[in-house]
């Protein structure tokens, strides 16, 4: 009796964690160079409460560069439109590194990650005044 309460539980755990990665489902989106960049490196986004997580792993930047990271509306890498919401600032470290991580903000209100998981809005690195690597924010599984 101990023995099937116990897997009982055991079973209802299990369930309720693959609910809780359903509901907050992530991609790992790979960050390409642009116009003759060496900076590549991955996005990581998802779910995170009423809004949306990104944690960024950036390689082949100058030691000491600072970096923006945005998401932007509409479009592929060669061709997006307007800036739709910041993510985060950093700088790289000495040896060109950053891991980094920020919440998607629109006028400082978070971003749900249902309204950009749809394989329409891009994710850039901007240093200085161009765009050094870009991403695709691909659609959730299954949404039309």
């Amino acid at each position: 009796m101990r023995g099937r309460l116990l897997f009982t539980v055991l079973v209802a755990a299990g369930a309720l964690a693959n609910a809780a990665l359903a509901a907050a489902p992530t991609e790992t989106i790979r960050l390409h160079p642009q116009h003759g960049s060496t900076v590549s490196g991955s996005a990581t986004i998802g779910a995170s409460g009423a809004g949306t997580a990104v944690s960024l792993d950036l390689r082949g930047l100058t030691p000491g560069s600072s970096v923006r990271a945005r998401a932007l509306f509409a479009g592929t890498c060669a061709h997006f439109g307007a800036i739709f919401a910041g993510i985060t600032t950093a700088t790289a470290n000495a040896t060109g590194l950053i891991h980094a991580r920020g919440r998607i903000l629109f006028l400082e209100m978070s971003v749900d990650y249902g309204a950009i998981a749809d394989g329409a809005h891009v994710i850039t690195i901007g240093s200085g005044s161009r765009v050094v690597a870009c991403g695709v924010i691909p659609g959730i599984s299954g949404r039309p």
